[in-house]
């Protein structure tokens, strides 16, 4: 009876490790770019239904990828990310962390800045950031909590940008107004750049969830680790291909606009886009929250004991980089974010493989 009875809450543990762990993937890239449309557009805009292909490489990219950086770390007993690129790439480690470091960087400073964009979508006469400031100080106190306030946060918070996102996605799919977005024709040769971009879309959203995956190994088994990254990649991925066919169908005024799937809510009615805009605010603070998370747990062995200090300067200084705009760090940092993280995606991956064959 005992014997059964430590089965059952052994389980029940992993169960919950499990989504939170998941919770906590999703609620790291469920961001500005992302519940907003606009980095979807960016990266799948101009492939009309090519993108129904590039789904399964979204979906088996990230797996994969995730599963395989699980793998490493365990297989290393990694403390951290620099572990596992030191082990992948040996005297060159020092430009994957860097590459690591920029792409996450440049996302947390996308998604204060996209807090200032939805604050102008909101408010006519929004000129001082006040509620990207208030976020990031609510920010630096959560992350300053540690690992157990940031996973229940993310319990709480994920789920419900989730119910958001895919709800409103469907009830403008049955009962908002439609108009065909006007696409170009689609050749052979843009189907190879779908599949670029697609790739180099895993890799803009792979360099948090490794992170994270990474050092969060010796917490979590490696059955916990396998689930969560293969529920991650199939919401996340489903997510993205619900979006771009509401914003095909939503017309070329949202498709060009900075805040696509918000004019979308705003469309079905004004109290729901105002709703959709506040739950923006939460996608993002729980992004900026897992990136941050991330960047502290990774610096913390430079600056021993002192992870509100460490968290603050890496707030105040994407705070500055966020001054740039959300469209223009969107548009034209996010493709060499994809690039960094896709590389040492690839190098990560290439490492285990060898591993193995050796073995």
């Amino acid at each position: 009876m005992n014997e059964q009875k430590t089965k059952d809450n052994k389980e029940l543990k992993q169960y919950k490790n499990v989504l939170g762990l998941t919770a906590l993937l999703l609620g790291g890239q469920i961001g500005a770019g992302y519940a907003s449309g606009r980095e979807v557009v960016t990266f799948f805009g101009d492939y009309g239904w090519f993108n129904i292909i590039l789904f399964f490489i979204l979906i088996f990219g990230y797996a994969i990828l995730l599963i395989n950086y699980a793998k490493v770390a365990q297989q290393i007993k990694a403390q951290n990310i620099t572990d596992v690129t030191k082990a992948a790439f040996g005297k060159f480690s020092f430009v994957a962390n860097m590459l690591l470091v920029i792409s996450m960087f440049s996302g947390l400073s996308a998604t204060i800045a996209g807090v200032d964009s939805v604050a102008n979508n909101i408010f006519s006469s929004y000129n001082f950031p006040l509620i990207s400031i208030a976020i990031t100080i609510l920010v630096v106190i959560i992350v300053s909590g540690g690992l157990e306030g940031i996973l229940k946060f993310a319990s709480i918070i994920t789920p419900l940008l989730i119910i958001t996102l895919f709800g409103t996605i469907f009830y403008f799919l049955i009962f908002g107004s439609h108009e065909l977005v006007i696409m170009p024709n689609i050749d052979e040769g843009v189907m190879g750049l779908g599949i670029i971009s697609a790739l180099f879309y895993v890799g803009s959203n792979l360099n948090t969830s490794s992170a994270i995956i990474t050092q969060l190994n010796q917490k979590f088994d490696f059955k916990t680790l396998k689930f969560s990254a293969f529920l991650f990649a199939t919401f996340f991925s489903l997510g993205i291909i619900f979006i771009i066919i509401s914003i095909y169908l939503s017309g070329n005024v949202n498709f060009y606009s900075e805040l696509p799937m918000s004019h979308i809510a705003s469309s079905l009615s004004s109290a729901f886009g105002v709703f959709y805009n506040i739950i923006l605010f939460f996608a993002m603070t729980m992004t900026i929250t897992a990136v941050s998370f991330s960047l502290t747990h990774w610096f913390k062995k430079y600056v021993k004991n002192n992870r509100f200090y460490t968290v603050s300067i890496i707030i105040a200084l994407a705070f500055l980089v966020s001054r740039l705009g959300f469209g223009v760090i969107i548009d034209y940092i996010y493709p060499v974010k994809g690039f960094g993280g896709l590389i040492v995606g690839l190098g990560v991956f290439i490492y285990y493989i060898r591993q193995k064959r050796k073995k």
